[in-house]
């Protein structure tokens, strides 16, 4: 039960990467440029969340935040880059797959305790471990899908894009980040759940 309710924590965490709060990737470079003798130095800073991004453009006298929403198609200020519309796609399908992890993981807790309770009592069985052994693993597999969705649906999309763009800086230095580790550590620790759940035998103390 311990192992469910730390991997739901971390779930929780990935979840509120939804609105670029926490990414789940992150991008940070700088750009040099020179003008009249001196060299000009422009840091970005981009989080990229399931719904939304935001960017930090910061230069020696002006700093400026924008989010961006992968669905806002504004001609001016939506997202026009040619990585929104899968983020968004991969974003949707991610909120699913976490709210289908969370409702496993909350079977999950219930089954282990109406199967501790019939330890005391006398009456476990086989049925009830392969509820909560399979939920627990189901919950795992739904945050694998998460992550992995991820990595091939969205982050290497903004590295096609930095690419396409010429900018080595942009493309070297976009990563994974807080919101697919946390979705990575779920899935562990939903896994470890299900098969310490099959493994062991309640018994009446």
């Amino acid at each position: 039960l311990i192992l469910i309710v730390i991997g739901m924590i971390f779930g929780v965490v990935a979840y509120t990467g939804a609105n670029g709060d926490i990414g789940w990737s992150v991008t940070d470079y700088k750009i040099e440029q020179s003008a009249f003798g001196q060299t000009i130095t422009t840091e970005i800073y981009g989080r990229f969340g399931l719904l939304k991004y935001k960017f930090r453009i910061k230069s020696p006298n002006t700093e400026r935040t924008n989010t961006i929403a992968y669905n806002d198609d504004d001609a001016a200020d939506g997202c026009n880059e040619s990585f929104c519309d899968n983020c968004r796609d991969t974003g949707t399908g991610i909120i699913s797959m976490l709210t289908f992890a969370f409702v496993a993981m909350i079977i999950a807790s219930i089954a282990i305790i109406i199967r501790k309770n019939d330890a005391q009592s006398g009456t476990n069985g086989i049925c009830k471990k392969l509820i909560t052994s399979g939920s627990c693993i189901a919950a795992g597999v739904f945050f694998f899908i998460c992550w992995s969705s991820w990595l091939g649906g969205c982050h290497d999309k903004i590295i096609d894009f930095y690419e396409d763009q010429n900018n080595d800086d942009g493309k070297d230095n976009t990563n994974p980040t807080t919101g697919f580790a946390m979705a990575f550590v779920s899935m562990l620790f939903a896994g470890f759940a299900g098969l310490n759940e099959l493994c062991i035998t309640h018994r009446a103390s």
